[in-house]
C-alpha cells in the first residue's frame, strides 16, 4: 500500500509539473492530502515492524500515524464537499459556507481522533467492552452522516445551477461526479456490511 501511495503522490506531482499555472488551489490541496497519505502509510509500516521486533506498540509512531490519518480523512471529505459546493467549477470562491466548513472539520478531527484513540490503542491495551467502542465511533458515523447528506445536497445544487447556466460539459463532469461519489458510498457500505457479517 505504500508504494502505491507514494507512485500516485509523485504521479500527481508530475502532473501538477505538467499543467503548471492551468492548475488551482483546490489540485495543490489534492497533492498535499497524496502526500500524507503517504507519510501515514509510511508511519504505519515502521510502526508494525517495530511492534514485530519488540513486541510493543511505540506511542510515538502511533500519535504520528493517528495524526496523519485524521488529517487525510478530514481533509479527504472536506474537499469533497468543497467540489460539491462548485469550488472552481460554477463559484471561484466558498467564502459564505467556509465558518460552517471549519465547524465541520473541527468536529471531525475530534469525533475521528476519539475513535481513534480507543480502537486502535485502548482497546488493545485496556480490553475496552464492545459497547465502549461502538460509542467511540458514534460521534464520527454522525459527523460522517451530516457530511452524506450535505454533500449530497450540494452536488444537485450545483448541478441545477450549471443546467441553467447550460454549461454542458461542466454539467457532464459533475455530474459523473456525482455519480462516482454515490458509487463509491454504496461499494464502502457494502464492504461494511460484509465485515460485520463475517
Amino acid at each position: 500500500m505504500l508504494s502505491l501511495w507514494l507512485v500516485m503522490t509523485i504521479g500527481w506531482c508530475f502532473a501538477l509539473t505538467y499543467v503548471g499555472d492551468d492548475s488551482v488551489p483546490i489540485h495543490w490541496i489534492i497533492g498535499m492530502i497524496a502526500g500524507a497519505s503517504t507519510f501515514e502509510h509510511m508511519i504505519s509500516t515502521i510502526r508494525y515492524l517495530a511492534m514485530n521486533s519488540e513486541n510493543t506498540d511505540p506511542i510515538g509512531l502511533f500519535i504520528l500515524a493517528a495524526l496523519a490519518q485524521v488529517i487525510v480523512a478530514t481533509a479527504g471529505r472536506l474537499i469533497i464537499l468543497a467540489t460539491a459546493l462548485g469550488y472552481h467549477i460554477r463559484e471561484s470562491s466558498i467564502d459564505i459556507y467556509l465558518d460552517k466548513i471549519a465547524l465541520m472539520g473541527f468536529f471531525y478531527v475530534i469525533s475521528l481522533g476519539l475513535e481513534t484513540l480507543v480502537v486502535n490503542f485502548l482497546a488493545h491495551d485496556y480490553q475496552l467492552q464492545h459497547s465502549t467502542i461502538i460509542m467511540s465511533s458514534a460521534p464520527r458515523l454522525v459527523c460522517d452522516l451530516i457530511l452524506l447528506m450535505w454533500i449530497l445536497m450540494a452536488f444537485r445544487r450545483t448541478i441545477a445551477a450549471l443546467i441553467r447556466a447550460k454549461e454542458g460539459n461542466k454539467t457532464l463532469v459533475v455530474t459523473q461526479l456525482f455519480v462516482l461519489y454515490i458509487g463509491s458510498i454504496f461499494i464502502i457500505v457494502c464492504l461494511k456490511v460484509a465485515a460485520l457479517a463475517y
